[in-house]
């Protein structure tokens, strides 16, 4: 066995904008030198080990290392207490994993992997979200835009309705003209002429009728190519809002959390006995 310092402190970290605190507690162990100054916390180990586990006698039988006497001098564990204290407060901190695109912070003790994993999640109920406030800014427009194409479509096959039955009573009309024209007793009677003039201006109504429905038509045709071009638009923006975050490759932050001095406490600084194995490295973290 093994003369050492034992130093069991707890170390409080806290960060109020980030809506994070931890609490830890840990028992370090410094091993005591020969020379002047028997106490060095820069050769502290962190131990792991539980606080709670410290025995008050040997478990095993072994031989123990003769003790200095200057380690019995109560007054120097002022001291080194103290020196406990302030070397807790310069070496412990906190360090977590920011997202830059979601401004989430890891909790102490999550790991990356666990970390991005949550992100993923959050990133997926924030997207959802967007993309239904997106659909709810376009459903207006879209709405609008469908009530127009059944109007114009509506409009466009009744004209092309009218039409057809124009240009069937033009025909009929064209053909009893002719006839009348040809078989009739007079050619050119007044009444042929009557009738001519008549079909004629059929035919022309059927040519403005016509121009109507090319009209029509082109104008379903321009409303069909600005829903095409709405839909383009709303699609290129979903695809932009899936796209602006990588949650599982972006790079993470790390944020670091350190203590202030009223909040490391040392709740132990002792002398006590640990085992070394037979190459002289410590048992304890063996």
């Amino acid at each position: 066995w093994k003369p050492v310092f034992l130093g069991v402190g707890r170390v409080h970290v806290e960060d109020r904008k980030l809506g994070t605190r931890a609490d830890r507690e840990l028992l370090v162990l410094v091993p005591v030198s020969s020379g002047p100054l028997p106490m060095d916390w820069s050769s502290a180990l962190e131990s792991g080990l539980d606080p709670a586990r410290l025995e008050s006698a040997p478990s095993v039988d072994l031989p123990c290392e003769a003790l200095a006497p200057s380690l019995a001098d109560a007054r120097s564990y002022a001291r080194w207490g103290k020196e406990f204290a302030d070397w807790l407060y310069r070496t412990q901190k906190l360090e977590l994993y920011r997202s830059p695109s979601l401004g989430l912070v890891s909790a102490p003790g999550e790991s990356e992997g666990e970390f991005r994993a949550r992100l993923a999640q959050t990133w997926r109920e924030r997207r959802d979200e967007q993309i239904a406030a997106l659909q709810a800014r376009y459903a207006p427009r879209m709405e609008k835009l469908k009530a127009r194409l059944e109007r114009a479509a509506e409009a466009a096959a009744k004209k092309e309705a009218a039409l057809s039955q124009q240009r069937v009573n033009t025909a009929v009309s064209f053909g009893s003209t002719l006839m009348g024209a040809l078989f009739g007793r007079k050619a050119l009677s007044v009444s042929n002429v009557q009738r001519a003039g008549s079909t004629w201006k059929s035919a022309s109504r059927v040519r403005e009728e016509e121009r109507q429905v090319e009209r029509a038509q082109e104008k379903l045709a321009d409303l069909q190519e600005e829903g095409h071009s709405l839909e383009a638009q709303f699609q290129a923006e979903v695809q932009a809002l899936q796209e602006r975050v990588d949650p599982v490759r972006e790079p993470l932050e790390t944020v670091e959390l350190r203590p202030r001095r009223t909040d490391v406490a040392v709740r132990l600084l002792g002398l006590g006995w640990a085992p070394v194995g037979p190459t002289g490295k410590p048992a304890w973290r063996v």
